[in-house]
Parts: C-alpha cells; structure tokens; sequence
C-alpha cells in the first residue's frame, strides 16, 4: 500500500493529530525526513487491517516498535507471523528495510462495543522545549471515533476490532502529537496490556512517567478502563537557525561580490539560505530557488531587501518558466545545494530507486541547469557542495556516497571542459542543517564560519582553484 497526502489527512481527521510534522509538508521540509511522516498509528492500524481478522476481538496485548519513518508516498508492505502462544508479529516494510516491528494478541469478545462519535478535534499544537515544563504534563483526553471515517480506512478493523481499543489507539496518538511532547514529537516504541479494569473505560488518562533528558525521551503512562499503556517518545530540536544577515554583515567584507549574480539553488534554507545571506552581504545581486518552501525563501528575500529575488525549482521537474527567469537574470555564479532527503538504507541490499532520487539532483539536474546558464554566456564560477561524508563509508549510504561522486566528476569534467570558469568543488565537513540536526543538535552559529572562505574563493583570481 501507499499512504498519500490524501490518505493522510483523513487518518489525521479521524485521530486529531495534526502534527505538522505528519500534515504540513512546509513544516515537515525542515525535519531530518524532508518530507511528511506517516503516523505511527497510522501503521499499526494498517498492519492489523493487514491480518484480515475475524471479529469481533479486543487487543490483549501489543508492542509496536518504530525503528525509522515512514514517508508519505513510500510503498509499504506487511509480513506477518504467528508465535506459538498465538502472537501476530507483523514487519512493516519499505523497500525490504524494516520500518517497524508491530507484535499483537488479540482475544475473541462476544460483540463489538461502541464510543461515541467524534467532535471536530482541536487543531492548535503544543510546543515545549523545556523539559521541566514537560516532565509535570498530566490530563485525559475522551475516548470517541468517526465510526464512518474509520470503515472507509480499515474496513476489516471497523467489523472486526473493538471501538474503545481503536479509539484508545488513537488518542494515543492525539495526546503524543498534539499534546505531549507535542509538535516536536517523535514516537519510538507503545506497548500494552489488559489490566483491571477502573471505573472510567472511555477516558485516556495520562501522565509524563519518566524522562531522559541526556537522549531527549519521554515516556508516558496512559491507561484507559483496563487497557494500560506505555509510550516512548523522542522530543526532537526545533529546525536550527542560520546566521541572521546583520550576523553574517559583521563577517563579510561589504563589497566582497559586488557585480557578482549568484544564482542559490536550494536557497530557502540551510547551507543554501546562509550562502544567499553571505553573497548578499557582500554586495552580490541574489536569486534564490526553492522547491516547496515558499514562505521560508520569501521571508529570506525580505530580510535582504532589493538585492533578492525568489523563483520556485523543483530540480526533477523543471518549470520553463522558471528556467528563463533564470536565464533572465545572467548569472555570474551558480551554487548548486539541492538534495533530497538522505535516510540510511539497507546496507545488505543496493537500493536502485534511492539512488537513481539521488542521481537525478546531484548529476542529472545539474548538469541540464548548467547547460542552460553556460548558455547565457555569463556563467563564471560553479560550486557543487559535497562532503566528507563521502569518505567515512558508513554503512547504510552507499547510495548517497555514489551519486555524489558522479557529481563530483560531473564538476571535474566540467571544469576541463570549460578551463575559463572557476569550479569549486567542496567536501564540507558536517555542518547543522535540517537534515543533520538529529545528530549534531541545533546550533548553527559555526557554519559561516566554513561557509564564507569557500565562497570567497569564487572571486579568487586563480581560475584553476578547487576545492
């Protein structure tokens, strides 16, 4: 099956979690994923869809762990097995890599219950970033589901599976997303288990139980009638901030690029935006692409005045409207920082579809947006961001490390084949971005700092200069 944004939407209808990280692909851009994770509840209620149960059952106990994410648009199949005491353990799958481990005994119950039906669910998001504050976070949330909405989704669970255990399932996702940890929440692991029963079977009751500051998790205790449950969850830093420009202005000489025309590609954020920032900051007229994140690349243009320009690119699909603006504008300088999200794969297993995604930013696009500005006549000097990622050879990356080398060469070959312009090319070390926030935390005030000699080096007087 695959989850599409459509799909997603109603599953955030149907639960009240409107977890911009699952909902708002703007929002999403700037996580480690790139783009719209799928629920986590989303996908056990599709793994036990998957199991055609005959019904109607009660959950009597479950384990659903949530090894790395799911994204919308991914095919995702199921594998299931049965343990000897009766225990359904069902694979989520994408591209044969594990996305999650979903184990699950169900019980046969005489008829199937009901809650009541759902209210429009409140859209507001919590936002908490001190742990203090999190770790005293206790309420309960109203067990109740759109019987209609959720037959449309899991048609075997809607004959199948008790209500108050599906609408448990997802309050559980409402209080994670919406709630606590709220908009920085990242669920790792839910367990449950039948206990005795309390005097309140249609109300969820929580609390923080634990918290590890030093690995960012929280883990709740919800219980609802006699249904306990226990939820692990990463709370994730906000997207880093880049250098404001009256920062970068401090760092950069203020007629560093005057005359150059720096075309950004990827320049709504990360590495992308400070370098809009520097050429800025050094008189450089600048225009700037983005894909989706238009707000982003607008308040950036703002922020710098006259000197900007923004134009949608998306890299893989091309708009000619968008090229000519390009062309338009004449550019002396191209720097080339779009990517698509880098997730580890498999490292038993060559991903073909991963790598032809990277292929097709890192070699393909370029080589056909270098075509067209070599065309203007204009085009002094390229710089094609790399890493030295490329030679640590950490498993999982094999793809990603191999479409950067053809970029790589792309840049060598085209630098002999055009000795007149200067092309950098630059294995960066690791730098704080959206993508690498995950691991190297949110403060991003040492990227200028590497930044700026590289792109000083484009007015360098040395033609054959490379990184």
């Amino acid at each position: 099956m695959r989850i599409d944004h459509g799909r997603q939407a109603s599953f955030a209808e149907l639960s009240g979690d409107y977890n911009p990280l699952h909902v708002d692909a703007d929002a999403a851009r700037r996580s480690q994923f790139g783009r719209c994770v799928v629920h986590g509840i989303h996908l056990v209620l599709a793994a036990l869809e998957s199991l055609n149960l005959e019904g109607p059952n009660c959950l009597v106990s479950l384990d659903a762990q949530f090894r790395s994410a799911v994204l919308i648009g991914e095919a995702i199949s199921f594998d299931a097995a049965t343990t000897p005491d009766g225990t359904q353990q069902i694979s989520v799958l994408v591209d044969r890599q594990v996305r999650a481990v979903i184990s699950a005994h169900t019980s046969s119950i005489a008829t199937l219950d009901r809650v009541k039906a759902a209210p429009a669910w409140q859209t507001e998001v919590a936002e908490f970033t001190d742990f203090d504050e999190l770790a005293t976070i206790a309420g309960r949330e109203d067990l109740a589901l759109d019987a209609a909405l959720f037959g449309r989704l899991f048609p075997s669970l809607a004959k199948s599976l008790s209500a108050t255990d599906a609408a448990t399932l997802l309050a559980t996702t409402r209080v994670i997303g919406m709630q606590c940890p709220g908009r920085h929440a990242l669920f790792r692991r839910l367990t449950w288990q039948q206990a005795e029963a309390h005097d309140e079977p249609q109300v969820l009751d929580y609390h923080v139980a634990s918290e590890r500051r030093r690995f960012s998790m929280l883990t709740l205790a919800l219980s609802a009638g006699n249904r306990q449950l226990e939820a692990e969850t990463i709370v994730r830093d906000a997207p880093p901030q880049q250098a404001s420009l009256d920062h970068v202005r401090r760092h950069i000489d203020a007629s560093a690029f005057l005359g150059t025309r720096a075309v950004i590609i990827g320049g709504s954020r990360g590495l992308g935006e400070l370098a809009s920032k520097v050429f800025a900051a050094g008189s450089a007229e600048v225009l700037l692409t983005y894909r989706t994140g238009a707000q982003d690349a607008a308040a950036i243009a703002e922020q710098i005045g006259s000197q900007a320009s923004i134009v949608q690119l998306d890299t893989n699909d091309q708009d000619p409207a968008s090229i000519d603006r390009i062309r338009q504008f004449a550019p002396t300088h191209l720097s080339y920082f779009a990517t698509p999200p880098i997730a580890k794969q498999s490292p038993k297993a060559w991903n073909h579809q991963a790598f032809e995604r990277f292929i097709g930013v890192y070699v393909t696009a370029l080589s056909g947006l270098l075509s067209m500005v070599d065309s203007c006549g204009s085009l002094d000097s390229l710089l094609f961001p790399s890493s030295t990622f490329i030679d640590d050879k950490t498993a999982g990356f094999a793809e990603y490390v191999a479409a950067k080398l053809a970029g790589e060469r792309l840049c060598e070959t085209w630098q002999d084949l055009r000795p007149h312009q200067r092309v950098i090319v630059e294995r960066f070390p690791p730098l704080v971005t959206d993508q690498t926030a995950a691991l190297l935390g949110s403060d991003a005030a040492d990227n200028l700092a590497t930044l700026i000699p590289v792109l000083q080096r484009v007015r360098a007087t040395d033609a054959t200069l490379r990184g």
